[in-house]
């Protein structure tokens, strides 16, 4: 199969798979939040806070160097990886058994500590799942993890439901993430060609943790980045209003994190199969930005447009004050996707410290997140720390990135893409202030159609601002359509 095919083949079968996994856990979150208390959204929102640090702050990237590394497909690779992720969700398991009762008491819950000790439970399956699917992605081929990823959260749709109906408290939560866990070791162990196997040999764990390390630092910074303002307010406000701002903040998160997974996951391969090969690498460089600047603007317009009566319809009255902040916490999404681009360049290179110094950066906004609630400034000052924090960290992943003789190009291409996207930004605030909110549900399901559409738009006019995106994209068209006339 051509390359531009088999790209595009991929493309679509990934973006599927994730947007299964998107609406799946919107409509988890959605079923739990309209059938339980506020307040216990709010500590079933703690859950998801603690299991995402354990998983952040461990994250060796252990399935991602199957992609990056020569090597990767091997059976040797793939048993050292296996054993290594056992190791590492053993020891966050018993780490988080023992950190339940001052956790709880971080988030004025004493009387949940059994849930969070039961919680450690997570990490250690997470250790079992089968990475076999991950290794076909060298030939982009996502089949199988399309299905590893979208069918345990679809089933833990129903899960959600009837174990909201049966528990009708935050309990609901911890069996949905629990069973989604087993249903993933399940599904991946089912799919894979290759049996499952672990090898602790020394130089690949070497190898690993060469690679791995400075994603570990950056996993540390991410905990904070997606989830340090949830912390924040958990903390220093009451449940209830934890409750409304996850809700707010998981809508902007669903595409925020879909869109990151597909471009990280599409992308690795062809950067790191082009990486020796300069004209090709710079094809591949030009496509990231484009693919996720495109993402950036799809996310800004969206939001800016449907925003309001999507969560409201989503989750319902009792969430409403989420949109006093909507529209911040969906740009700094937008942000966060932009910046991808250069921090997987660099992770294709084997340059995984892109990442962790950006971050580093990144993290500036949680501090100062800090202060301005200490001080007394409203909630929405969160979400506008961790705007300028992101910017921070944009700006500092870019300097860092290192392309060779075509920087300069590349930087231009950067450059016209963030000012299209600032000038987008704008009018996304413009229009977000001057959308009421409530509507009547025709209005509002009008206004979630219309602003799909003009996302999608979006999405196009950005990247083609510059002239040598819309050239390649030109030539991308016209090689998947004299492909598919050769079939």
């Amino acid at each position: 199969m051509p390359s531009s095919k088999r790209f595009l083949k991929g493309a679509s079968v990934l973006t599927a798979s994730q947007s299964v996994v998107a609406v799946c856990s919107l409509l988890r979150n959605v079923i739990v939040a309209r059938l339980i208390s506020v307040e216990d959204f709010g500590i079933a929102i703690m859950f998801s806070l603690v299991a995402a640090a354990l998983e952040m702050t461990s994250n060796l990237a252990l399935d991602r160097i199957l992609v990056q590394d020569d090597d990767g497909h091997s059976d040797a690779m793939l048993a050292s990886s296996h054993a290594m992720q056992f190791v590492r969700g053993l020891i966050g398991g018993v780490i988080l058994f023992l950190l339940a009762a001052p956790i709880s008491h971080l988030f004025n819950v004493p009387d949940v500590v059994w849930a969070f000790q039961t919680l450690a439970l997570l990490p250690v399956l997470r250790g079992l799942v089968h990475w076999d699917n991950v290794v076909h992605q060298r030939n982009l081929d996502f089949r199988a993890t399309a299905i590893v990823n979208a069918l345990p959260p679809a089933v833990c749709v129903v899960i959600a439901y009837f174990g909201s109906l049966w528990l009708r408290d935050y309990r609901a939560m911890l069996l949905v993430v629990l069973s989604q866990a087993v249903l993933m070791i399940l599904v991946s162990h089912l799919l894979a060609r290759r049996p499952y196997r672990w090898s602790f040999r020394r130089d690949l764990a070497r190898k690993k943790f060469n690679f791995g390390w400075p994603l570990l630092v950056n996993g540390l910074l991410m905990f904070g980045i997606f989830n340090g303002d949830r912390a924040l307010v958990g903390a220093l406000f009451d449940t209830a209003t934890l409750g409304w701002y996850g809700a707010a903040f998981a809508l902007v998160l669903v595409p925020g994190m879909m869109f990151a997974k597909v471009c990280g996951t599409l992308l690795m391969p062809g950067l790191s199969r082009a990486k020796h090969d300069p004209e090709s690498f710079r094809r591949q460089c030009g496509l990231a930005l484009a693919l996720c600047f495109g993402c950036a603007a799809f996310i800004t317009v969206f939001f800016a447009i449907g925003g309001k009566s999507l969560l409201l319809l989503a989750f319902g009255e009792r969430y409403s004050r989420g949109n006093d902040l909507l529209m911040l916490l969906a740009l700094g999404q937008a942000i966060r996707i932009a910046r991808v681009s250069p921090s997987m360049i660099s992770n294709s290179q084997a340059r995984t410290t892109n990442a962790m110094y950006s971050n580093l950066v990144r993290i500036i906004g949680l501090p100062l997140a800090v202060v301005l609630a200490l001080l007394g400034f409203g909630i929405e000052w969160v979400a506008v720390a961790a705007i300028f924090g992101e910017l921070l960290a944009m700006a500092v992943s870019f300097r860092l990135l290192d392309v060779g003789a075509f920087r300069p190009r590349f930087m231009r291409q950067a450059l016209v893409m963030t000012l299209g996207l600032a000038a987008l930004a704008v009018v996304a605030f413009l229009l977000f202030e001057a959308i009421p909110s409530p509507q009547p549900v025709p209005v509002s399901l009008l206004l979630i159609l219309g602003g799909g559409i003009a996302a999608v738009i979006a999405a196009c006019i950005v990247p083609a601002l510059d002239a040598e995106i819309r050239q390649q994209a030109r030539g991308l068209v016209q090689r998947f359509n004299a492909a598919r006339r050769a079939t």
